[in-house]
């Protein structure tokens, strides 16, 4: 996939350069980087659930979050999130048959519980029946899980391993190619952050080949890709599904990345420089 990425990102980036960045139905193929530092940059908005945060007032600045969620230096923060809050990001309309990939360095305080389905997740939300989450286990003896629903049937919970701390800075990968899913991680106890914010591919260095799954017939089609805190055991919003609001603490998402490759006839259309449909989208690196 690296090798099309990088190709397809050449082209992007001139066409771009050309046509500029608006917004349109369909989120267009690309490589797009986030830094959370004072907006949500490419994500379509930030959900939250009533109840999720200490202080959900909205006095300062008036911008339709709750106090407890800020832009810092450091990135997205929820200062008093419970442990069974919900906060992520989502962006709507994302192509996945060609392939989809979405990466996220986020900052975890310590949970003394078992964080397993509502720990910091990147996910890819077709329907309340087809989705898959790779999320990140309690801050002690936890790992990395991914959870996945299938037409359907009860949640599946596959325990990666991966013993280790999971509080602190860490970042996470789940990429959809036309016929698996693989997933992506920095190894336990490096500060991603200082490391380098953006610095994906360089960080997520923890072999996590055996975790490479089959990818479902279902899983097709556009999609609506997460980031942050939630689950969905239930119908409704992605990763809405409420649980316990207790024992606060912060999270913080610093930068987000999403890849999108072209279907195979909107390539050509690239390479003959021919573009018929495709708005590309805000900024893209």
């Amino acid at each position: 996939m690296k090798s099309k990425v990088i190709a397809f990102c050449v082209m992007a980036a001139f066409l771009c350069a050309v046509t500029g960045t608006t917004h349109g139905a369909i989120f267009g193929p690309g490589t797009f980087v986030e830094t959370l530092t004072s907006d949500i940059g490419t994500w379509d908005r930030i959900d939250w659930v009533p109840g999720s945060l200490t202080d959900e007032n909205d006095t300062s600045p008036p911008d339709g979050l709750p106090d407890s969620v800020q832009f810092t230096n450091d990135g997205l923060r929820a200062t008093e999130l419970y442990i069974g809050g919900i906060l992520h990001l989502e962006l709507d309309n994302v192509p996945t048959d060609a392939g989809v990939r979405v990466d996220a360095n986020m900052f975890q305080g310590v949970f003394n519980s078992n964080l397993r389905e509502w720990g910091l997740q990147t996910g890819v939300y077709f329907n309340e029946n087809n989705w898959i989450y790779l999320a990140r286990g309690r801050d002690a003896g936890g790992g990395w899980f991914s959870i996945r629903k299938v037409d359907g049937a009860a949640p599946d919970i596959i325990d990666h391993g991966f013993v280790g701390f999971f509080d602190g800075w860490h970042m996470q990968g789940i990429e959809l190619t036309e016929t698996e899913i693989n997933f992506y991680a920095s190894p336990a106890g490096v500060d991603t952050f200082s490391g380098g914010r953006t610095d994906f591919d360089g960080q997520m260095t923890l072999d996590l080949s055996g975790m490479t799954i089959a990818r479902p017939a279902s899983f097709t089609g556009d999609a609506t890709v997460l980031v942050g805190r939630g689950y969905a055991y239930a119908n409704g919003d992605p990763g809405d599904a409420n649980w316990d609001f207790v024992n606060p603490k912060s999270i913080t998402i610093a930068a987000t990345r999403v890849t999108v490759l072209p279907e195979p006839a909107t390539a050509m259309l690239l390479i003959s420089g021919v573009l018929v449909g495709w708005r590309p989208r805000r900024r893209a690196a």
